[in-house]
């Protein structure tokens, strides 16, 4: 009785929209919903285009963009820059857009087409500024594509400067230095940069997920868990932030032993640290949680706040050794109840 009354419920609810799905993160399914709906309502092909762009399917975007008018040129411009279909994307591409400008430098650059490329990064610079660091990168390999490497290394280093994980910028200037005759700095720096790629590698993985699924909370820890080894710690935070208020139970632990981590270690923020973990205790029972903010305390000289903390872990796991030699190691009790201190 009770399973015909939900399959009723489940018959006589409304189906979601493709934008409904969209917003609440069924973003393969909203895309797969719209493509049927869509026939030949240029506004839904366009709203295609841009999701699947938003998902980084690009060929898939421009087909959804197949026979529609020169109006949607622009969006036909990124599509194709970002398949690599240079040619194609040229000329679409607007030499007035600020984004689209250093886009035209790329392009040409890559069909060979040096001299057009000069002339486009002079405009480039222009339109944002002969400091814009993004152009300083670009004359950077205009200047090292002639062999000009004395002239490249300021360029690459005011790119570096600007955005320590610019790895075109970084390469640039190892390479300016060696060929410099600084071998030993050009070395380091191109070690670097080496370690660089597989972390900018897995952020993007990580992004793309999280744009396939948005209420992911794993998908959000995964950045942040790159963010964190690329020493951006706030934004290591913020992505572990989010995945905290997104985590079902099973997921909660690990990600606020993460966040916590990141908190006491790197943001130097013990209180932050003890208070998530405090708030991940509050939503499910884990001896990890104490534990952890028990070394937190231990390792900042709280005794007695740490051997609280172990006692509610041993509270949950009454015989655990481990437990019972970080209290011995307090010289607390492992016997007073849990939560009390002398």
């Amino acid at each position: 009785m009770l399973a015909a009354l939900l399959f009723s419920l489940t018959q006589s609810a409304p189906a979601l929209t493709p934008l409904e799905l969209w917003k609440t993160g069924r973003r393969v399914e909203a895309v797969a919903l719209l493509e049927r709906e869509a026939g030949t309502s240029s506004e839904a092909r366009v709203q295609l285009a841009r999701w699947e762009l938003e998902l980084l399917h690009y060929e898939a975007a421009l087909k959804h963009l197949d026979g529609l008018g020169p109006a949607w040129d622009k969006l036909r411009a990124e599509l194709y820059y970002r398949s690599h279909r240079y040619a194609e994307a040229l000329p679409r591409l607007d030499p007035a857009d600020p984004e689209h400008c250093l886009w035209i430098v790329d392009a040409l650059e890559a069909l060979e087409r040096f001299d057009e490329a000069d002339a486009a990064l002079a405009r480039a610079a222009q339109l944002r500024g002969a400091q814009d660091p993004a152009v300083r990168c670009q004359q950077g390999r205009a200047f090292a594509r002639d062999g000009r490497w004395q002239e490249a290394r300021p360029c690459f280093e005011d790119a570096w400067t600007a955005d320590p994980l610019d790895a075109q910028a970084l390469f640039g200037l190892g390479q300016s230095l060696l060929r410099c005759g600084e071998e030993a700095r050009g070395l380091e720096l191109l070690e670097r940069h080496r370690k660089l790629l597989p972390l900018l590698d897995r952020l993007q993985f990580a992004q793309q997920s999280l744009a396939l699924e948005p209420l992911s909370a794993p998908n959000h820890a995964a950045i942040g868990d790159v963010e964190r080894e690329l020493g951006r710690h706030a934004r290591a935070m913020a992505s572990y932030r989010d995945a905290l208020a997104l985590a079902q139970r099973e997921q909660l632990v690990p990600i606020a032993l993460r966040a916590a981590r990141c908190l006491a270690e790197d943001l130097a923020d013990l209180a932050g640290a003890l208070e998530l973990l405090t708030a991940a205790e509050q939503r499910v029972s884990d001896v990890r949680l104490p534990v952890r903010a028990g070394d937190l305390l231990a390792k900042a000289g709280r005794g007695a706040e740490a051997a609280a903390a172990y006692r509610r872990a041993l509270a949950l796991r009454p015989n655990d050794a481990q437990i019972q030699a970080r209290l011995a190691k307090l010289g607390g009790a492992a016997s007073q109840p849990a939560g009390g201190n002398r």
